[in-house]
């Protein structure tokens, strides 16, 4: 299970870690391994009426592809990303852009579209070796923390993932219902 964790981790990382800028647009709904992907993106744009939602918590696991250590970068307030994790509460784009996950928000599929596009051709335009000398500096700036985050919650994972609150917590979302945990 190790070794698949830290497969899917670096699948997501490797987003993250491309000599080009990666240019997200999110319509609909954002969870689970969707948001972490568009937390490795470089830029995020959103339509109204997508909904974002960090569920692992609903499931009885910690968010271990990055979402919590990119989103903290990200997001610049502790206290909302810890709400959002710990509650696995569904948000919007507008609220996602209010906090800095989403760049933009465009009134529907076309706009976002067609923004995605002009954003990518202004990029396109530019000199190849400074784009990558911008990601390379701003990816220097974090990488440390992200990889030894994603270490932390892989080890951590792998001895939460073995308890009887994952298997409370996945027969109720089965029958739609609520899991019952006992305490610490």
């Amino acid at each position: 299970m190790s070794k698949k964790i830290r497969f899917l981790q670096e699948s997501i990382s490797s987003v993250e870690r491309c000599r080009v800028p990666v240019i997200a647009g999110v319509h609909g709904f954002c969870l689970g391994g969707a948001i972490d992907l568009i937390m490795a993106c470089d830029i995020v744009y959103g339509s109204k009426g997508t909904r974002m939602s960090i569920k692992e918590v609903d499931v009885a696991m910690v968010a271990d592809l990055g979402t919590l250590q990119r989103i903290v970068l990200k997001a610049g307030s502790d206290s909302k990303v810890r709400e959002l994790a710990l509650t696995g509460r569904e948000f919007s784009a507008e609220e996602a852009q209010t906090i800095g996950i989403v760049n933009q928000v465009f009134n529907d599929k076309t706009e976002l579209e067609a923004a995605l596009l002009r954003t990518a051709q202004t990029i396109a335009e530019k000199t190849p070796i400074a784009i990558w000398g911008i990601k390379k500096v701003l990816n220097f700036q974090n990488q440390t923390r992200i990889r030894e985050g994603l270490d932390y919650v892989q080890a951590l994972n792998m001895s939460l993932l073995f308890t009887d609150d994952v298997k409370k917590a996945g027969l109720a979302a089965l029958q739609k219902s609520k899991a019952l945990y006992p305490k610490l």
